[in-house]
């Protein structure tokens, strides 16, 4: 039987591990690429779906994709909106933090100040409130960002799942 300290030392004695940072280096400004109406409509409707879907997974009482959801896979959409709003009320040269890098400095200063309510503690019915604020949030961003490059926004669509949303009763259980 191998004694897996003593096999650690064999290796940390045979090899000295040497980590190639510029493997994982990404560019820390870029200048976003507009979307076109298709590119547009997909992440806007990608965005109302998971809304949808992070508060059906509350009504199932399974908090962690929720939560995960909310505060991950939606702040990326809602990244990619900050990024097109940003670009569209700026000069073709204008430059952004990737990855949302220096956010603060790029990002319209009224979404960053409304970013503290979009993220929620691990608590379902917090999860509900982060929810309403990120959509909250991602709307304005989103026909602001329409109006500004010519765009179509679902407001339709937008409506609806909002209006759906909102009637759904709360019954998530106070804590997890």
């Amino acid at each position: 039987m191998v004694d897996d300290e003593s096999s650690a030392g064999c290796v940390r004695r045979a090899y000295h591990v040497l980590p190639d940072r510029s493997a994982f280096a990404a560019p820390e400004f870029c200048v976003p690429q507009l979307p076109s109406q298709e590119e547009f409509l997909e992440l806007v409707n990608d965005f109302w779906a998971r809304a949808v879907w992070t508060i059906q997974k509350l009504e199932e009482g399974d908090l962690w994709p929720a939560k995960f959801c909310c505060d991950w896979y939606m702040k990326r959409l809602l990244l990619s909106m900050l990024e097109w709003h940003a670009r569209a009320r700026h000069d073709d040269a204008y430059v952004i933090g990737a990855e949302g890098r220096f956010l603060e400095r790029w990002a319209d200063e009224r979404a960053v100040g409304e970013l503290h309510e979009a993220f929620a503690h691990y608590d379902a019915v917090d999860v509900r409130r982060a929810l309403w604020a990120t959509m909250e949030l991602f709307r304005w961003l989103a026909l602001e960002t329409a109006a500004a490059l010519g765009l179509a926004y679902p407001q339709a669509a937008d409506a609806r799942i909002s209006e759906w949303i909102l009637s759904r009763p709360q019954r998530e259980a106070q804590k997890g």
